[in-house]
């Protein structure tokens, strides 16, 4: 089974619905399994992400899609 992430990170909502519909996409393939990742402000700290758990996550996947936008706050 070949895992793919979705990452994004939403202020609004917007690219939430977009990373949703990715995933819903890729798990209509046949052998694919994909999971969404929310990156939150509060995951950036003076411009670097600090999500020690997600990223061994995300290494564990064979592939991942990013989808960021700017961070407002």
């Amino acid at each position: 089974m070949t895992s793919i992430a979705v990452v994004f990170q939403s202020e609004r909502g917007h690219t939430k619905s977009l990373a949703d519909s990715v995933v819903k996409g890729l798990v209509g393939v046949e052998g694919v399994s994909a999971k969404q990742y929310q990156i939150l402000a509060k995951d950036i700290v003076e411009g670097r992400f600090t999500n020690a758990a997600l990223m061994v996550e995300l290494d564990a996947c064979d592939g991942i899609i990013f989808r960021l936008c700017d961070i407002h706050g």
